[in-house]
């Protein structure tokens, strides 16, 4: 009894001293906020290979703690969470603080970008160039990434001409989006993504700026009729780290992070977007309660010249700021031209 006590005992202490190690193992641990439910297709093919990635090439040494939406906090505070290094890591939409991301912002006017790698690049590349100024400056850009441009879904209206736009409320996912759906002749409605669905059913709203692979998962699929593929506007991402928490991590545990961050890495979400939306597209494609239409390029051109006033106030914002906001624009336009290709 005694000797099998002793056993019992060495295993004890050894199975503590396994423990123990393998608590101590990771000498960092990233709190990585998401606003997006585990089950979303990026987070399972774009977020949770990034964390693998990051823990395998430091041989454990940095722990990812990525967590869905509503661990963390409301994805809405991210920013602030982040800078304030209360929250180590975080996928942050912009759109959620007005008036910090000014110069970003021009990522998202209309009729811009035709695909979500393409914009991902050129939004990379205008960071890197230093077009906005010290917007980034508090955080450690990990990737600047963009959606595949956002249609017009409408419950029963196609939309052919600029007059068909006319007694339509359509719900704006940003500011720059309402200013366009108003511009073309629609009343832009702002309201939480989640109030959506009930607001389409209500009579509320006669249609949304959204996207494809959005339609089922917010559960407007029985909804809307019409797909109207007008190539709208693109909506800015944003996966940040605390600067605090890099900055006190090792030298070679940053050119981990550093390695797996970047041009790449925002080319690749952007594109991962293009996937998904062309994927969930074909339910549609092949159901006989919907109709996918392609814009003429007449439609596509009066739209443009109807949303010009949209770009000239972006214009004029970036003036009142002291900020040449032609050379920005003029930049993000070669790009668009060159990368789109």
């Amino acid at each position: 009894m005694k000797f099998g006590n002793g056993i019992a005992a060495v295993a004890l202490v050894c199975a503590g001293s396994i423990l123990a190690t393998t608590a101590s193992a990771a000498e960092v641990t990233i709190r990585f906020g998401t606003p997006v439910p585990e089950a979303q297709w990026i987070y399972q093919d774009q977020l949770k290979p990034w964390a693998e990635r990051i823990e395998e090439e430091s041989d454990g040494r940095i722990k990812v703690d990525l967590q869905p939406t509503g661990v963390f906090g409301q994805p809405a505070q991210y920013l602030e969470l982040v800078e304030n290094g209360i929250l180590d890591a975080a996928w942050f939409v912009p759109g959620y603080s007005p008036g910090r991301f000014n110069r970003s912002s021009v990522m998202e006017l209309p009729f811009q970008f035709t695909s979500g790698e393409a914009a991902s690049q050129a939004y990379w590349q205008m960071y890197e160039e230093g077009h906005f100024g010290s917007e980034y400056d508090r955080v450690k850009p990990i990737a600047l990434f963009m959606n595949k441009p956002y249609i017009l879904f409408t419950t029963d209206r196609k939309i052919e001409s600029l007059s068909d736009m006319r007694g339509l409320n359509i719900r704006a996912a940003s500011r720059l989006i309402g200013q366009t759906i108003e511009a073309m002749g629609g009343t832009a409605i702002g309201m939480p993504v989640n109030e959506m669905a009930e607001s389409i059913r209500l009579g509320v709203l006669d249609g949304t700026v959204f996207a494809y692979e959005a339609v089922k998962p917010f559960g407007i699929d029985g909804l809307v009729k019409e797909m109207n593929e007008i190539p709208i506007a693109s909506l800015t991402h944003i996966l940040i780290m605390s600067k605090r928490k890099y900055e006190s991590m090792p030298e070679d545990l940053r050119e981990i992070i550093d390695r797996n961050s970047g041009a790449e890495f925002s080319r690749a979400l952007g594109e991962s977007y293009d996937r998904a939306d062309d994927h969930y597209r074909e339910d549609f494609y092949e159901s006989s309660a919907h109709n996918i239409n392609a814009p003429s390029d007449q439609l596509i051109a009066d739209m443009e010249e109807a949303v010009k006033p949209v770009v000239e106030g972006w214009l004029s914002e970036r003036s009142r700021d002291g900020v040449d906001g032609q050379a920005i624009l003029d930049r993000m336009q070669e790009l668009a031209a060159e990368l789109e290709d």
